[in-house]
């Protein structure tokens, strides 16, 4: 059963080095508990324990925050994007924690 996320894109950092976040965008989704290890591009490994995967391009990018149902707030930590046969975006995959 589908579910709703709201994604809001990471901003500028802060004088303490901290994220700021703008307004969300509300995406219809599913989302399942699902752990992985995920390598940054910095080499250190982080744990994923939820995917979501929404239909089309939501413009998702890494450090974003989603809120899942439960107003569960999570952080992506990487994106796969997969193409359709055209090559338009069927559909992203975010995996936070």
């Amino acid at each position: 059963m589908p579910s709703t996320v709201t994604v809001v894109a990471s901003g500028t950092a802060n004088n303490y080095g901290e994220l700021t976040y703008g307004s969300g965008t509300t995406y219809s989704a599913r989302v399942e508990k699902r752990h992985r290890m995920i390598r940054t591009d910095e080499g250190d490994n982080l744990k994923s324990d939820t995917a979501v995967y929404i239909y089309g391009d939501a413009a998702l990018e890494l450090q974003s925050q989603l809120t899942l149902p439960g107003s569960v707030v999570r952080v992506i930590y990487a994106i796969d994007t997969v193409h359709d046969e055209t090559g338009n975006v069927h559909h992203q995959t975010a995996y936070c924690g």
